[in-house]
């Protein structure tokens, strides 16, 4: 398992994200005027493409520090298409106390006060029952008692954060989503796997991306 470690400076950055609760996905309120249209492919996307954003708060550029400019996302959700529906499985911590496995809207997941860019991409050759399996897993989670995962433990299933639920997904599906790449981060009790890690495959396929 390659385990990366980062510098000094982006350490003593990432101490102050990981001792909050609010991380990758919780964001401050921004103005909501004069907002850039954005209009997402729906047409074109699949069950199990993947969806990364950036968020606009410095925990989330701290998480993203170290990547390049294509891999610099701090959260991580799975599309889910049903007929005409698409949504987005993701967890994140909340200041509400709202820290479960959450199926929302693709839009409210790239919605403007909690995202500066995202991504969406594909693992080329993914097969349809691959995807199938990968569903129902996202979904089975969302009915579970899972709840994000404030020690950042991959070891244990009973909490999970962001890209831990993604490679547990897909893990179903006998897929290795992070290929064994991850982090070591300070007061992450174990090795974090980020964003990055995920975007570092050879056959992600990137179908859309914006920028507001």
């Amino acid at each position: 398992m390659p385990i990366l470690t980062l510098n000094r400076l982006t350490y003593i950055t990432l101490i102050l994200s990981l001792a909050t609760i609010v991380s990758c996905g919780t964001t401050p309120s921004a103005p909501t005027s004069h907002i850039p249209a954005v209009e997402i492919p729906s047409d074109s996307l699949c069950s199990a493409d993947l969806v990364f954003r950036l968020g606009r708060t410095l925990q989330s550029e701290a998480i993203a520090a170290g990547a390049d400019r294509e891999s610099r996302f701090s959260h991580v959700g799975i599309i889910i298409r049903q007929a005409d529906s698409l949504s987005v499985i993701h967890i994140e911590p909340c200041r509400d106390g709202d820290e479960m496995v959450k199926c929302e809207k693709l839009e409210d997941f790239f919605a403007y006060d909690k995202t500066v860019s995202g991504v969406i991409v594909r693992l080329e050759n993914l097969a349809a029952e691959q995807r199938n399996i990968i569903q129902q897993a996202a979904l089975s989670a969302t009915l579970s008692h899972i709840s994000f995962d404030h020690d950042y433990r991959l070891s244990d299933t009973t909490q999970m954060y962001c890209t831990e639920l993604t490679e547990w997904a897909y893990s179903k599906a006998d897929i290795s989503l992070s290929e064994g790449r991850c982090h070591r981060l300070p007061l992450a009790a174990e090795p974090v796997i980020l964003p990055q890690d995920i975007l570092r495959r050879a056959d992600i396929i990137r179908i859309w991306g914006f920028t507001y």
